[in-house]
């Protein structure tokens, strides 16, 4: 899915550097439950991300299908 949506928005760079930071983002909230088991955390961060995320992809999908040479 990561690599599918790199390659969807390669033209528009801003989406590439977002999908970026937020896989970081996501890699660095793992190493941190992995090294200190911190599951109450990471459930509070994925609750409080998970939610804008997908409607942020959804937002950016429709607007693909809209206009896609935007």
């Amino acid at each position: 899915l990561y690599a599918f949506t790199t390659w969807k928005f390669l033209k528009q760079p801003s989406y590439v550097t977002a999908l970026t930071g937020a896989f970081i983002i996501n890699i660095g909230i793992i190493m941190i439950e992995l090294n200190y088991r911190l599951h109450e955390i990471t459930g509070i961060f994925t609750l409080i991300f998970f939610p804008p995320a997908a409607v942020f992809l959804l937002l950016i999908y429709i607007n693909y299908k809209i206009s896609p040479y935007d």
